[in-house]
């Protein structure tokens, strides 16, 4: 799934990660339950939230701020954005503006100005 990254497509279904696997329910459900504590939706989100995650901090980096692109998460999996704003806040505790904030500010991408003119006037460049 992470190679293929097939947790992007939005109509991702069990059954096609099945016959991709050539496998069976009976496997795949053992193989879910056996390697993660996350049930198949559960799972497909957490790839999908991954991915938006790094969207988010390439996009932070690469313009400095945290004005993200319009429908950025539509490219990750998600249908609409109500459930993608809903999943990324029940998941991650925050939300995607939030985030960004967060990723700047540790990053120290966005440098504070500095205050060159003192409350008195005088210029201390």
């Amino acid at each position: 799934m992470e190679t293929e990254k097939l947790y992007l497509n939005p109509d991702l279904k069990q059954n096609t990660l099945i016959v991709k696997l050539q496998t069976n329910k009976k496997y795949f459900y053992e193989a879910i339950v056996n390697n993660s504590a996350l049930n198949f939706n559960q799972l497909v989100n957490f790839y999908r939230l991954e991915d938006v995650k790094r969207t988010i901090e390439e996009h932070c980096q690469k313009n400095n701020n945290i004005r993200l692109p319009q429908n950025y998460f539509m490219n990750s999996g998600f249908n609409t954005a109500s459930s993608f704003y809903r999943i990324f806040k029940e998941n991650i505790g925050i939300t995607p503006l939030e985030y960004a904030r967060e990723f700047i500010k540790a990053q120290k991408l966005v440098k504070p100005k500095e205050n060159r003119i003192s409350a008195t006037g005088e210029d201390h460049r």
